[in-house]
């Protein structure tokens, strides 16, 4: 469903003449399971004694060893009969202590009897229904969800460490691995971590593992990363799959292996599959809430990472599962049931006892009064105007040569923040080594006018939020500059306001969260106040200065629309009509939809536009490439036809998604 733009606010707010609040809403239609075909429900099966592979009763002979079916136990109509018998107890044989020590007793070799302490010391531990992970993580970070525990202790007691975790997006998957890593480390069964995502997401899962639950990670993207042999690595899909770093990995190997977004594993013809299949492991944890988008199939390869040959041969899989006339539905649903429920574990919404409070948006229309426009136009010409000339390298008194493209990008958006931040711009600009002196003057020239600028209008408009809506409001900046002059007049008008930004001690940046949460209204911060910060005593978010990066827009409203929020969550967007920033904020409110998306959604709707490119390398290209042709409108335009394309697609996945609740083994009850 398209979001339904409301131009009315609450209270009957008015706005001034050519701007206006634009509530966006949208009920997210959930996909309805497939119907499966008559015939494609459970038939009863038997197992091989030898393999494991589960078959019709009629075979006389398991498919994939051809060990023969037991037919006494083969009559038995039950599913999956014939399991083998449990192993005899284990028998313990007494001997006299003094034995024990003696020069031919079984502590005589030095290196059996370290082995035999430590495995007396293992047996000393509780059992997995205890979790000792959770009295080692961080309390101030760390929230305790019921289901979060269960699929924990459900990996390490039912499955032996190897598990497809395809909870829906949402729900926490990342601290179910983190939850098993850290139980695994903590047991002496793990010295070595390795968690392989997107390049998207390493400094994210970094920042998790060390917040919540004290394991410090490095974030390898060179084999010099690797030179101290660190015991826990995050690297990218395309460094594993590298011939440099990956090699390096893929030889050392790992106790425990996280693949985060595992569905980029579901073609086994891949490199990167590949890859990560040879990675030397003794756990496995595959992390995907959509594991397979287009063919039962993939769901196969993936478990052939975890458990290989439990689902047969393909060939085989395909005659005894799939569908022949759709090759996303299953057939024999309940023998393909059982057998996932021994590695795959999903949780849904509406089975497990979280439930995130409503969250709703908004865009505030703004219009600039006649000088702010008259300087927006006049530098946004000079940009592009340089732009064009194509004269983006300079070179300067050694001899080198440099780009200030991204300066010119920065200044671009810097002039869409505050008069303080651009004039920073300029300031860098005009001292560019090498730059020609008639642009040096131009930029000192225009830095001389945003000084003098006496109008901003995005300042006021958030005084006149702070005047309609009550309660306590977060402010998101992208620019150090905004901050201390947005701080500055807050408080001149009386509101209490705090700053935080990555400027901050780590002593000073608690300091500011406590006055924010005991005394002051307003926290104005940086990119660094979306990493880490948890607020949930606030409800209200601003976007003062949109990110080209809806990643980080997400992880700013993720600060307090999060598990422990208790009150509707709002999130205000600020649009001066005319910017470079108002067409992006379309992009993302209208292709992409990142407003109404359920939490986790636009990660995996963005993994379909590039595999190694982040959306604001993208967006870059797409703002010089438009500016260049004189064109910007029209670039974005065809940027957003991606970015529905893209969309489109995850709406298809999201049915195969569907497939895969038909598929996964009810969750269990929580204990009383």
């Amino acid at each position: 469903m398209s979001p339904r733009p409301s131009r009315t606010g609450p209270r009957g707010a008015t706005v001034a003449p050519g701007e206006r609040f634009e509530w966006i809403e949208a009920e997210p239609a959930r996909p309805k399971a497939p119907k499966l075909r008559e015939g494609a429900r459970a038939q009863a099966a038997q197992r091989c004694r030898r393999c494991g592979w589960v078959d019709s009763l009629d075979e006389v002979e398991c498919f994939r060893c051809g060990e023969p079916f037991p037919r006494e136990e083969a009559a038995t109509p039950a599913i999956c009969p014939g399991l083998p018998p449990p192993e005899p107890s284990l028998r313990v044989a007494l001997q006299p202590a003094r034995q024990l020590f003696e020069d031919r007793g079984p502590n005589a070799e030095p290196a059996l009897w370290r082995l035999r302490r430590r495995s007396a010391e293992h047996a000393r531990l509780p059992g997995f229904e205890r979790l000792l992970a959770l009295a080692q993580v961080n309390s101030e970070h760390f929230q305790r969800y019921a289901h979060q525990q269960r699929v924990a202790r459900r990996v390490l007691e039912d499955m032996g460490g190897a598990a497809l975790l395809a909870d829906e997006t949402g729900l926490g998957k990342t601290i179910e691995a983190g939850l098993v890593a850290k139980e695994l480390l903590l047991r002496g069964l793990a010295q070595r971590v390795l968690v392989v995502v997107p390049a998207s997401l390493g400094l994210q899962w970094r920042e998790e593992m060390a917040e919540k639950f004290n394991l410090e990670f490095v974030f390898a993207r060179d084999p010099a990363d690797l030179a101290d042999d660190p015991p826990l690595v995050i690297v990218s899909y395309a460094g594993l799959r590298g011939p440099g770093l990956g090699k390096v990995l893929r030889e050392r190997g790992t106790d425990l292996l996280v693949c985060d977004e595992a569905h980029h594993l579901r073609n086994r013809s891949t490199k990167q599959y590949k890859a990560v299949a040879r990675v030397r492991k003794t756990y496995v944890l595959l992390l995907s809430a959509t594991p397979f988008h287009n063919r039962l199939v993939e769901l196969k390869n993936l478990l052939d990472i975890l458990k290989p040959g439990l689902l047969g041969s393909t060939r085989a899989f395909n005659r005894q599962y799939v569908d022949e006339r759709d090759p996303r539905k299953p057939r024999n649903l309940h023998h393909l049931q059982q057998l996932l429920g021994e590695v795959m574990i999903r949780n849904r919404r509406e089975d497990v006892a979280v439930k995130l409070p409503a969250r709703r948006a908004a865009i505030y229309h703004l219009e600039l009064a006649a000088a702010e426009r008259s300087f927006y136009d006049e530098l946004s010409a000079f940009i592009s105007d340089e732009v064009r000339s194509g004269a983006l390298t300079v070179v300067g008194p050694t001899g080198r040569g440099h780009s200030f493209a991204l300066t010119l990008i920065s200044l671009q958006r810097q002039l869409c923040s505050s008069p303080a931040a651009v004039a920073q711009g300029l300031r860098t600009l005009a001292a560019t080594e090498g730059l020609p002196p008639d642009l040096v003057a131009r930029a000192q020239e225009f830095e001389r006018r945003a000084l003098a600028l006496g109008e901003w209008r995005k300042a006021q408009a958030i005084e006149e939020v702070l005047a309609r809506f009550p309660g306590k409001v977060i402010v998101f900046c992208e620019f150090r500059a905004t901050i201390r002059a947005l701080v500055e007049r807050l408080r001149a008008a009386g509101i209490a306001t705090e700053a935080f930004h990555g400027g901050l001690s780590p002593g000073e940046r608690a300091a500011a969260i406590a006055r924010f949460r005991d005394q002051a209204r307003v926290l104005v911060s940086s990119k660094a106040g979306a990493e880490g910060l948890n607020v949930q005593f606030c409800s209200t978010v601003v976007n003062f200065d949109l990110p080209w990066n809806p990643m980080v827009v997400e992880q700013r409203i993720g600060r307090v629309h999060r598990l422990g929020q208790t009150r509707d969550v709002t999130v205000f967007n600020l649009s001066v009509k005319g910017t470079i920033e108002a067409r992006v904020l379309e992009l993302l409110a209208r292709k992409l939809r990142l407003f109404t998306a359920v939490l986790g959604e636009v990660d995996l709707i963005l993994g379909s536009l590039h595999a190694e490119r982040s959306f604001e390398e993208l967006l870059r290209d797409v703002w010089l490439q438009g500016t260049r042709a004189g064109d910007v409108d029209a670039a974005l335009e065809a940027f957003g036809r991606k970015l529905e394309e893209a969309r489109a697609a995850y709406d298809a996945i999201k049915e195969a998604e569907a497939v895969l609740d038909v598929l996964a083994p009810a969750p269990e009850e929580p204990s009383a």
